[in-house]
């Protein structure tokens, strides 16, 4: 069995008038790594946590040395897939590499983590024309053509076993339906969402993609693979994803830490749309339903 955590948008760095889809304790950060961290220590099976982007506010060097520091009192491996606000400086690349270069498998920010049950790909969501920076303009995602190539090499190379892939932006907007607004939101540019559906079409393997970007947890999917945003961590009530990977199948339960601080947390009922309904915030894959026949079986 393969067992990671999965969060996202911390924006170490930040404060109150930064986006926020529901009460936010940036301040707090080392204390909810604290409560992670014994969220942890008491389950015992974890292998990893993936940070599934915008760790940072604003890419300075004090900022990213800070929260990598920060992050460094977790008793398991910590990998990040690079966000928006991550690379708002022409050299942020650079000062990742320099400060949290360990949080890349290879080094690099794409690359692929081999694990017990599965592969988990990590592919940065670019934001312009210039590779690793985003201008703090409207976040506008797209991946590059030999980003593609690279990706979709390494997904040929894993048929005989379950893929997940992490990128910063999702694939898919948040339903109406859950948000009670008059259409669906956050959706991404169309080709950045093909690409993906294109990519799941062609992998049979390929059952999940993460993201986080919009603070909202959301499920849906591509063909025969799901894809999933996370909510902010750095916000009321504190959640993240507990992800299983098992010989029978993939299951994605989403996990609080409001009762687990050491503090009264304000929560806005007003905004409960945010940690999503039961069919937003669980999922049970078995490889059986999707292919009896499938070589990890």
């Amino acid at each position: 069995m393969t067992r990671l955590i999965y969060l996202s948008d911390t924006h170490h760095g930040g404060g109150p008038r930064g986006y926020h889809r529901q009460v936010s304790y940036i301040e707090r950060l080392p204390q909810l790594i604290d409560a992670l961290e014994m969220w942890i220590r008491q389950r015992g099976n974890i292998d990893l946590v993936l940070h599934g982007g915008d760790m940072v506010e604003w890419a300075e060097a004090e900022v990213i040395e800070q929260a990598v520091a920060d992050w460094a009192t977790l008793s398991v491996p910590l990998y990040l897939a690079l966000g928006n606000h991550d690379l708002t400086a022409p050299d942020a690349l650079d000062m990742w590499r320099k400060f949290g270069g360990h949080l890349f498998a290879e080094g690099e920010p794409a690359y692929t983590l081999d694990l017990d049950d599965c592969l988990l790909h990590v592919i940065p969501t670019q934001w312009g024309d210039r590779p690793y920076f985003w201008d703090e303009d409207v976040p506008h995602a797209a991946l590059y053509p030999e980003q593609l190539d690279e990706l979709e090499a390494r997904l040929a190379g894993g048929y005989h076993i379950p893929q997940l892939l992490c990128c910063h932006s999702a694939p898919g907007a948040v339903s109406a339906e859950q948000t009670g607004e008059a259409e669906d939101s956050h959706g991404p540019p169309p080709a950045y969402a093909e690409a993906l559906a294109e990519l799941a079409e062609a992998y049979a393997s390929l059952h999940l993609i993460l993201s986080g970007h919009s603070h909202i947890n959301s499920l849906g999917s591509l063909g025969k693979a799901h894809w999933l945003m996370a909510s902010s961590f750095a916000e009321s009530p504190f959640e993240f994803k507990d992800i299983e990977v098992t010989d029978e199948g993939l299951t994605v339960r989403t996990v609080a830490l409001f009762h687990e601080v050491g503090w009264r947390a304000e929560y806005d009922f007003d905004a409960a749309y945010v940690q999503g309904r039961p069919c937003d915030r669980e999922l049970i894959v078995t490889w059986e339903a999707v292919d009896p026949d499938a070589p990890w079986r």
